[in-house]
């Protein structure tokens, strides 16, 4: 593992590093929304280049809401000391573009010093976090939910279970348990 060549995902160079917190990791995902129609916008031939890293100082939460797929969908938040298993996307201006169209509940943000580290295939989070925690920190974006984080108790976000972590410090739930809860509470109102 390293640190994020800022030369390969320098905007200038073409590539902008997008974290991708949630499904936009996921292959089946990125066909849906590169190799199908989105908003009316036909599929575009791109490539898109997925690079695991580790990324302290912040957690992966659930947002406030359902995809239409049915799947509580998931934001970043800060959380100091939390160091989590993630990947970044880089993508050409064509790619940014179409991910925008795909993002409507989210605001695209800029996270100019994130504390960020590539990981290798066989890497332990618990090791890599130490080194992203010691490094520089690197220019990255990020789509953030416009509606917050989703509070199920005590005014505090919910991490995503399915996201490998080191010192977290919000509840964890998994999908399942998520979506279970919501239509609990749904059905008490």
């Amino acid at each position: 593992g390293e640190e994020l060549d800022a030369s390969l995902v320098n905007p200038e160079g073409g590539w902008h590093p997008v974290l991708a917190i949630g499904s936009n990791a996921g292959p089946r995902q990125l066909l849906r929304k590169y190799g199908g129609e989105v908003g009316g916008w036909p599929a575009i031939d791109t490539a898109v280049v997925c690079v695991r890293v580790a990324l302290c100082g912040f957690d992966v939460v659930y947002a406030p809401f359902t995809a239409g797929y049915g799947s509580c969908v998931a934001t970043l938040q800060e959380s100091p000391g939390c160091c989590v298993d993630i990947f970044v996307t880089l993508l050409s201006q064509p790619a940014l573009q179409r991910m925008h169209l795909s993002e409507g509940g989210y605001d695209l943000v800029r996270l100019r010093a994130a504390k960020a580290v590539v990981m290798s295939d066989d890497e332990a989070l618990e090791s890599a976090s130490h080194r992203a925690a010691q490094s520089e920190g690197v220019s990255v974006y990020s789509y953030v939910s416009k509606a917050g984080c989703l509070s199920l108790d005590a005014h505090s976000p919910v991490s995503l279970s399915e996201i490998p972590s080191v010192g977290r410090a919000y509840r964890e739930m998994s999908q399942r348990e998520v979506l279970e809860e919501l239509r609990h509470l749904d059905s008490e109102h």
